[in-house]
C-alpha cells in the first residue's frame, strides 16, 4: 500500500470518550510531541490525555486480582508501528510519501536474486 494510506490511513486506535479515530501519524506524533520524545509538554492535548493516562479505549484486562481498565497502548501501538517499519525495509519494500503504489527492489541489484533479495 502506498506510505500516505498506510501512514495516516485507517484508525488503529478509537478512543472511545469522544470517538476520535487515532491512525500511526497520530500516535508517533503525541508521543514526539508531547511526551517525551522531542520535548514534553506542560499539557497534553486532550486526545492524546484521554488516550494515555485515562482508560479511553474501554478496554479491561482480566488479572488473578480482578478486572482492570487497560492503562495506555501508546508503547504497544508504536511498538507495532516500528514492526511494520522493519517489516516493510526487511521485504525490500520502498516507503515514500510520493509513491503511488508499493514497489519491491531487490536487495542486491544485478546477483539474480528476486524481489525482497529473495532467491526465485
Amino acid at each position: 500500500m502506498p506510505f500516505a494510506l498506510w501512514w495516516e490511513g485507517d484508525p488503529i486506535l478509537v478512543v472511545t470518550t469522544d470517538h476520535t479515530d487515532i491512525n500511526r501519524l497520530d500516535v508517533v506524533s503525541f508521543v514526539a510531541n508531547q511526551d517525551g520524545g522531542s520535548h514534553v509538554d506542560p499539557a497534553l492535548d486532550r486526545v492524546y490525555h484521554a488516550l494515555s493516562r485515562g482508560a479511553a479505549l474501554g478496554w479491561t484486562v482480566s488479572t488473578p486480582e480482578g478486572d482492570r481498565q487497560f492503562d495506555d497502548p501508546t508503547p504497544a501501538s508504536l511498538r507495532q508501528i516500528t514492526e511494520e517499519f522493519l517489516a516493510t525495509l526487511k521485504e525490500g519494500r520502498q516507503l515514500s510519501p510520493f509513491a503511488q503504489e508499493t514497489t519491491v527492489y531487490p536487495m542486491y541489484p544485478g546477483d539474480g536474486r528476486g524481489p525482497g533479495g529473495l532467491r526465485p
